[in-house]
């Protein structure tokens, strides 16, 4: 008997049985639609790592302003020596004693009132350096970033965010314009490219990533000299405590919320974040105002995260399959007891055993064949509802396809080929008698 025979032999077979080979063969459409689904979120959750990793920069250390909120009655932290928090000159110092830092940007923010002309709206002001643009892989549609001389003069320039310019600007190009934040005019000199990233929800901040788009960037010299932060202040009192010590608190305004270092290697991560916390320490005599964070470090932690949350889905997968495999081993088997007068008419007729083994085999695969393109469909159609739905981002790849595919037609390999043995070596004579 040919392959081509033995395939139509085994297509009537389980085509006699509809209904119970297509209850079959659910377990194998369930299996491949978990592996590929599983595969799919993977595939988006490296993506999205990488998309991290070119906003944040691979090499970024962030130093994040902290207020620290003494306990009650710890007369300790109440007279500790006082700290304004992160200044413009605890960058300069880190710059001067940390080797092998290639760029280092400061931030300040807070919202403020944009005008220009009769459009107006709520915006969020960045004070930074320079080097921004590039530590952040900004791109400008259209003028510049400011420069180190717009830093050294204070000038009052200002580069905006694509949507800020639709706001305000309209059609108009706002290069050279002048835009009202706050109280002060800021001449327009850049206008940023839609930001790479959608969402800038919590974990996006935490990583250093912010929408672009939605905000208007100054000369961090321009934002201390003319603008008010009212966001991060501290108090201002002269005290003494029962023991007659004078308790020494002063007034002042944070000057930065960040600053974010850049350095040259990967490797140099961790030793120049102990270093930096270090020198912090002195400079803000032992307080804890601020909190040293790693994006890498971050984005290594949620990818372990995913990586099991991956494992967990495959085995589901793979326990699919297993019960699929077991569920065709079960009809097989059920078919061969079936059919055991059939076996004993062809192998009086010449059939051999291999052809036998062959016929059986076949109908396994077939149910395989069928239960994987299904099983492809199912887990593609899954993978769109988890990304609508979910909001995970997905990417089902040809090769996730192709390992579900092989997975499903090498179980039915597997579990088809002892019901198609057990077929083979009955007596053709005894199967003559079966009734």
């Amino acid at each position: 008997m040919h392959i081509q025979e033995s395939l139509q032999v085994g297509v009537d077979a389980l085509s006699a049985n509809a209904l119970r080979s297509m209850l079959t063969i659910l377990g194998i459409v369930f299996g491949v639609g978990a592996v590929i689904a599983m595969l799919a979120i993977g595939e988006g959750a490296q993506q999205e790592i990488m998309k991290q990793l070119a906003l944040t920069g691979v090499n970024n250390i962030i130093i994040r302003n902290k207020v620290e909120q003494p306990a009650e009655g710890d007369e300790k932290s109440k007279t500790a020596n006082f700290s304004a928090g992160l200044t413009l000159d605890d960058m300069k110092t880190l710059q001067a004693l940390i080797p092998g830092i290639t760029r280092v940007a400061p931030e300040i923010e807070s919202e403020y009132e944009a005008i220009y002309r009769l459009s107006h709206g709520r915006v969020k002001l960045v004070g930074t350096g320079p080097d921004y643009a590039a530590m952040f892989n900004l791109r400008l549609t259209n003028g510049r970033f400011f420069s180190q001389e717009h830093i050294k003069n204070s000038a009052p320039v200002a580069v905006i965010g694509e949507d800020v310019r639709k706001k305000l600007f309209k059609t108009e190009n706002p290069i050279g314009k002048k835009l009202k934040v706050g109280e002060v005019w800021l001449e327009v000199i850049g206008v940023v490219s839609p930001a790479a990233v959608e969402k800038n929800g919590e974990e996006s901040q935490n990583l250093g990533v912010r929408n672009a788009t939605l905000d208007v960037y100054t000369p961090v010299t321009s934002f201390l000299l003319r603008f008010k932060n009212p966001a991060i202040k501290t108090e201002t009192s002269n005290q003494r405590n029962r023991g007659n010590q004078e308790i020494r608190t002063e007034s002042a305004e944070t000057q930065l919320t960040k600053i974010t270092i850049q350095v040259k290697s990967a490797d140099m991560l961790k030793p120049v974040r102990d270093l930096v916390e270090r020198i912090m320490k002195r400079l803000h005599y032992k307080q804890a105002d601020f909190e040293i964070i790693v994006p890498l470090e971050l984005i290594n932690q949620q990818q372990k995260t995913k990586q099991i949350f991956n494992i967990v889905l495959g085995a589901i997968g793979g326990i699919s399959l297993l019960v699929g495999g077991i569920g065709i081993m079960n009809i097989m088997l059920a078919s061969v007891t079936e059919r055991t007068k059939e076996i004993g008419i062809r192998r009086a007729i010449g059939a051999t055993r291999k052809n036998i083994v062959e016929q059986f085999l076949i109908e396994a695969l077939v149910l395989c064949l069928v239960g994987g393109i299904m099983g492809i469909l199912f887990g593609y159609l899954i993978a769109i509802l988890i990304s609508v739905y979910a909001g995970i981002e997905t990417d089902v790849t040809m090769i996730s396809i192709f390992i579900s595919f092989s997975v499903a037609c090498l179980t039915g390999v597997v579990f088809g080929w002892y019901p198609a043995k057990m077929a083979a070596e009955k007596d053709p004579v005894e199967s003559l008698r079966y009734e």
